[in-house]
């Protein structure tokens, strides 16, 4: 009986001591809690998914068409003396053609090249306006019809005068989509400069040129002999502000650009790339292309 007394006063003088300790008694030092932390910032909500897209395959070439030379000018070409540097053009388009799209550079007279191409029927041509006498451009107008006229902007200047960008609108007749068309010959780089201000200059000539006609809907292509490479500044610029779809191997200076949002782009080539060269200095570049429209009825299927 004593020995379990002695074990009943020891537990409750235990229990005593760990009430003191903060075991759960009211009598000892009592934790603080932590501090709540302050609510963060609110996260951005998360932005909507992009729409379904259907792709409207186009295919598009740029091409310097080296014209002082394929047409034997002032007699320095004379393998090239008649007809010859035409119907080697027009060979070489027609290897890789047809195209919905070309862009032309060191062009004189684009309704001669609509013929030599076989575009007559099916294409509209333009040569640059007065003072443009080196672009011109044709598109298939059996695919496209213009919205209003051409435009065009001077976009630099060299030892062979101004230098100018041409462009229209265009809207696709079957999906009822729109595109932002444009062509240019860039300045030579060693009087304008690619790079530093010269190249900074040159590339916002051009940005603001399509910023101030495009819509925002539009598909984009443009064309062109830009004069600059890649490690030149107006190359950095156009690059980071559209998207590079196409880029020649020979030179380098022949580029074609797209808005990647109403735009894209399978495949880059040049004919360089099958082993066959000339007439012209520079190969001919295209890109198969597509425009993207919204798809709007759950039952479309991409092409």
């Amino acid at each position: 009986m004593e020995r379990a007394l002695l074990i009943g006063v020891a537990l409750g003088a235990l229990v005593v001591m760990l009430s003191g300790c903060g075991g759960g008694g009211g009598g000892g030092a009592t934790t603080t809690a932590a501090p709540t932390p302050a609510p963060g910032p609110t996260p951005a909500p998360t932005p909507p998914p992009p729409p379904p897209m259907k792709s409207w395959p186009i295919r598009v070439a740029t091409y310097n068409l080296y014209w002082w030379c394929t047409h034997n000018d002032q007699g320095r070409c004379p393998q090239f003396a008649g007809d010859k540097g035409n119907q080697a053009l027009a060979h070489r388009v027609k290897q890789f053609g047809p195209f919905d799209i070309i862009g032309m550079q060191e062009c004189n007279d684009a309704t001669t090249m609509q013929r030599e191409f076989g575009y007559t029927d099916s294409h509209e041509c333009r040569q640059g306006n007065d003072g443009q006498r080196d672009i011109g451009v044709c598109f298939d107008k059996t695919k496209f019809e213009k919205i209003g006229e051409w435009q065009s902007k001077q976009v630099s200047e060299d030892q062979y005068g101004p230098r100018f960008f041409q462009y229209v609108r265009l809207k696709h007749k079957e999906s009822g989509g729109t595109l932002f068309l444009g062509n240019t010959h860039g300045a030579l780089p060693w009087h304008t400069d690619c790079n530093g201000a010269g190249g900074d200059q040159k590339a916002k000539a051009f940005i603001d040129a399509v910023n101030s006609y495009i819509e925002p809907a539009d598909s984009m292509v443009v064309t062109g002999d830009f004069n600059c490479i890649n490690k030149d500044k107006e190359i950095w610029d156009l690059n980071a502000t559209w998207t590079l779809a196409c880029n020649d191997r020979t030179t380098r200076f022949d580029h074609i650009y797209m808005k990647n949002t109403t735009t894209s782009v399978s495949k880059c080539d040049d004919q360089s790339t099958h082993g066959v060269g000339g007439p012209s200095d520079h190969a001919l570049t295209w890109a198969d292309m597509a425009l993207l429209t919204p798809i709007k009825d759950e039952s479309e299927v991409s092409v």
